[in-house]
């Protein structure tokens, strides 16, 4: 098996984002990841070649004062997860 895999990140630009806690500006940045895998199988004197691909695009905002406030479309594989901010929240009260 063979293959190449690039990862990219970028700035698309700020963004206001309202959490829990308060509304910060937020960098809103975007992560892709490309694979491409070429698969040559040789069995009973024969040979099989395949390629495989794939791409992923997360988009995520990062805010200085608590960390990546979303990750995707799942907030618990964020670095700071829903839970944390809702923690925080209930230590301001």
């Amino acid at each position: 098996m063979q293959g190449t895999a690039t990862y990219t990140t970028q700035l698309l630009g700020h963004e206001q984002v309202t959490v829990p806690v308060g509304t910060y500006l937020a960098a809103h940045m975007e992560s892709r990841k490309l694979i491409s895998t070429t698969i040559v199988i040789e069995a009973d004197g024969k040979t099989y070649r395949g390629t495989l691909s794939g791409s992923e695009t997360t988009n995520w905002w990062c805010v200085p004062e608590i960390g990546a406030a979303a990750c995707g479309d799942n907030p618990s594989q964020s670095f700071t997860s829903c839970a944390e901010l809702e923690g925080l929240m209930e230590k301001e009260k």
